[in-house]
C-alpha cells in the first residue's frame, strides 16, 4: 500500500519529500528513513527520462547515488 502511494506521487510528477515525511511521521515502523531515501532516489532516476543534456543527466545520477549510497559519488567519479 505504501509503495502504491509513493508510486502515485511519482506518476503525478510530484516530489516525494512531502509524502515521505508524512509516512515516516504516521507509520515509522512501516516506512523507514531508508525507504524515504529509496523513494527520493527513484524520483530522481525517473526524472532522467526527460533529460537529454549529458551533463545534467550525470548530475542527476550523482544526486540519486548520493541519496541512496553514501559512497556512490566516489564510485561514480572513478567510473567517469
Amino acid at each position: 500500500m505504501i509503495d502504491g502511494i509513493v508510486q502515485q506521487y511519482l506518476g503525478d510528477n510530484a516530489c516525494t519529500d512531502l509524502i515521505s515525511a508524512r509516512l515516516r511521521e504516521s507509520c515509522p515502523s512501516l516506512y523507514s528513513l531508508d525507504d524515504a531515501k529509496c523513494s527520493k532516489a527513484n524520483e530522481i532516476l525517473q526524472s532522467l527520462r526527460a533529460v537529454t543534456n549529458t551533463a545534467e543527466r550525470k548530475r542527476k545520477l550523482a544526486d540519486a547515488m548520493k541519496v541512496s549510497i553514501p559512497f556512490g559519488v566516489v564510485l561514480l567519479r572513478t567510473s567517469l
